[in-house]
């Protein structure tokens, strides 16, 4: 007669990295896991400034986001793109995931410190399967605000003369001057179809 062997122990999960949140959206978005850059030891971490840190708005207009999905609100679909995406992308990766658009842009622009930020954002969205262009992916580009021929590289050329279906944007005003720059983008990139999704605090 053999004695029983025991049952091995389950392997705890793997801890997640000081830098790490975890962000539970719940629904069709699920969990993401967010590493913000500014707090981490990763070498490979590039991002400063305010692009480099996850903001509260950006979870809570996620969040909304997933309620209006929910509600059946009409218009959410085609393409999405957000505005001031920093490090991080929460409402992009939300929006790639609830699978109801067709391109997803995660964009950012301004400092000199964008394009490191622009680096560790498509590390978040490669570490939460969003990194790839398509569909269900989320694709990054710079995209300074009041630049000239907005309009033209976004609609015209990008859009094939449609303009966005859905413009999402948190916490991205944090001096006066911006205000203006931000209308003007808006108004380049918006139709009258174009539902505007903001959380400014």
């Amino acid at each position: 007669m053999h004695a029983q062997q025991p049952e091995p122990e389950p392997e705890p999960p793997p801890e997640e990295a000081d830098s790490v949140k975890v962000i539970a959206l719940g629904g069709a978005v699920g969990k993401l896991r967010i590493d913000e850059p500014y707090w981490s030891d990763d070498p490979r971490a590039r991002g400063a400034g305010t692009g480099a840190s996850l903001w509260d708005g950006s979870v809570l207009l996620a969040q909304q986001l997933l309620q209006l999905h929910a509600q059946g609100v009409p218009g959410l679909h085609g393409r999405v793109l957000e505005l001031g995406a920093g490090c991080s992308g929460v409402p992009s990766l939300a929006a790639a995931r609830l699978g109801c658009f067709d391109e997803c842009w995660a964009t950012d622009g301004g400092s000199e410190d964008i394009e490191d930020n622009l680096i560790d954002l498509r590390r978040n969205l490669d570490a939460n399967g969003a990194g790839v262009a398509g569909a269900a992916g989320v694709q990054v580009r710079r995209l300074e605000w009041g630049a000239p021929r907005l309009a033209e590289q976004w609609v015209t050329q990008r859009g094939n003369g449609r303009p966005l279906d859905c413009i999402l944007a948190s916490e991205v005003i944090y001096l006066p001057e911006c205000v203006p720059l931000l209308l003007s983008t808006l108004r380049d990139l918006s139709g009258p179809e174009t539902i505007i999704l903001m959380y400014i605090s």
